[in-house]
Order: C-alpha cells, then structure tokens, then sequence
C-alpha cells in the first residue's frame, strides 16, 4: 500500500514545522470544532511540559477534498491566509486548543483580550510566566522562537545562555507526532473526533448538523446565539438546549424528531424555516414563562416540553393556542 492509498497514517514531526504549516494555512480548524478557549495559565503550563520534555499528545488531522473548504471557521484571527476553493487543506480534528495555544503565543498575538506577547521564559528560574518582558532575565516567549533569537541571546547575561539556548533548541525540535486520516466523509470525521476526545467535551448532535449544513450565509450555530439564545437571556429565560431547535426542525419537516430524522436536514430547508422556527421557540418560552409559571428553563422537569409547545406555535401559524391546546 502506498502512502497515498492509506487512510491512517502517523507522521513524526517538530513543532516548528507545525506552526509553520498553521502560518502557511495548511492546516485548518473546522466548522464543528469550538472557540478558542484555553487560559494563559493553561497555556504556560502547556509550554512547562514542552521545556521539560512532557508528551503533550498527538494532533489529529482530516485530509479533506475541496468540496470541504467552506468548513473553514474564522473563530479568531490567526492572520492566516483565506482558503481557496482550490486550496488542499488538512482540518485540525482534534488538538485545536493545544495548536491555537502555541501558535498565538509563538507569534505574540493579541486573542481575546489577552496579550499572549507577554508570556515570558524566566531564564533564571526556568519556568514560564505572563509578565512585562525585560530582554535579559524574562523573554517573550515569540522573541525566543522568532527572527531576533540570536540578537537577542547575545545581549542577555552570561549566566542566562544556557537556558535561553535550551528553550530555543527546544521549541524548534520538540518532537511531535501527527495522526491524518483520509478519504472518510463529514460524519465519519466528526464520529472520529467524538471517539478521540473524551477528555474534552464532546460534540453533540448539534454541532455536527450545524458542521454538515454551514453554508457561507448561515452558521445554524451562530444564527442559534443571535436569534434565539440573546432573546431568551434578555427575558431572563436562560439558554436553552440547541436540541430543541434541531427536534423542532425535524418534527416540522419530517414528522419525528429521531436522531437520523435530525441528521437528514439540509441547509436550504433550515434556512427557509428558520424565520418561523424561532417565532415558534420565542412564543412557547414566553407561553410558559407568563401562562405557566416556568420564570426560567430550569423550572422545566424536561426541555421537550418547550420543544412540542414550539411545534404546536409553528403548525398553527403563530397563533395563540385554544384553550384545548393549552390543557393539553
């Protein structure tokens, strides 16, 4: 078998070449993964374990065809080039956190409100720490890995060098090692990713029908925080589950709401109901927030309740319901 026709493969790498491959935008964070998150205080421990020559875990990828490249997401700015519709990508399905991490703090960027440039190696105690840099005891971290290294290595005190030279060498040869698999579709890569990160929370069924029906004019994941979950937070409801919204979808243009009924859903069809879907939703939570008592989702013994009050809000045109619905 020849090294095209595998669909796994583990690739030994370095770091360096890794982040250059996410500057090159070769490697892609994809529509169903999450925002960035990490804190500084994780990302300096991520850089301890990286000095003190810790595994950190392999990074997974999706050799993925061009029909894909629209599952590109731009959640942060990495100041990395767009993708093409001809462009061959990988998409990061499982390291994103840990990749994002280290390439925001190798440039010295901006995310978040927080100044990754100021996560510093204190070359006297040879840890990590976010701090005002001063060129000599604490160096930025993308000063050491970047262009002015070895300008700046000359102008440190003697006593300094050797674990400024340490780090160096180590972000520029830590080993890796890269996981790619190849020729699956959309649901094997996200079922892939749902098997391999246990230790983080997980996709549900939401993310991937929002994965599997993104389009370039409707994000099913940032349409549901705009319209629905603000709307609901500003009544003091709560944020309610995505999966009402995805059952409600599929009992409207289905009739059943089961798991494969869900997954069936195309993005023309969301998009030509969401209008009246969340109408629906926004009738049915005030209904039971000023009919039945329900101040917030947490009063509700079980979500599905609002999601067959929407339904009903839905096949009725937005009417107010009889007092026979209401009983019922």
């Amino acid at each position: 078998m020849t090294t095209t026709d595998q669909k796994l493969r583990v690739m030994p790498d370095n770091l360096n070449n890794m982040i250059i491959a996410v500057q090159k935008g070769d490697y892609r964070i994809p529509q169903f993964q999450r925002e960035y998150v990490w804190q500084k205080s994780k990302v300096m421990s991520l850089f301890d374990s990286i000095y003190k020559e810790y595994p950190i875990g392999s990074f997974f990828l999706w050799k993925a065809g061009r029909e894909h490249n629209d599952l590109f997401r731009h959640s942060i700015d990495l100041k990395i080039p767009p993708v093409e519709k001809d462009d061959n990508v990988s998409f990061i399905i499982d390291g994103q956190q840990r990749i994002t991490s280290l390439y925001v703090t190798l440039q010295g960027m901006i995310i978040n409100n927080t100044d990754y440039s100021r996560i510093c190696f204190d070359l006297k105690e040879e840890k990590f720490t976010h701090r005002e840099p001063d060129s000599n005891r604490y160096v930025r971290v993308c000063d050491i890995w970047g262009p002015k290294a070895l300008k700046i290595m000359r102008t440190i005190d003697e006593q300094y060098t050797a674990a400024f030279d340490r780090c160096y060498e180590t972000l520029k040869t830590y080993p890796i090692s890269l996981v790619e698999v190849r020729d699956k579709d959309l649901p094997a890569v996200c079922s892939i990713f749902q098997r391999i990160n246990q230790s983080g929370k997980r996709l549900d069924r939401f993310d991937l029908i929002s994965a599997m029906t993104f389009t370039p004019d409707f994000d099913l994941r940032e349409k549901f925080k705009e319209d629905i979950i603000s709307k609901l937070e500003q009544k003091s409801f709560g944020g309610i589950s995505p999966s009402v919204v995805t059952q409600l979808m599929a009992l409207v243009k289905k009739g059943a709401c089961t798991e494969r009924v869900e997954y069936s859903l195309t993005s023309e069809e969301i998009k030509d109901m969401w209008t009246s879907v969340v109408n629906a939703v926004l009738l049915a939570a005030d209904t039971l927030r000023k009919n039945v008592g329900v101040q917030n989702v947490g009063y509700l013994p079980y979500e599905a309740i609002l999601t067959l009050l929407a339904y009903l809000y839905f096949i009725s045109n937005h009417r107010s319901l009889s007092n026979d619905q209401m009983d019922w």
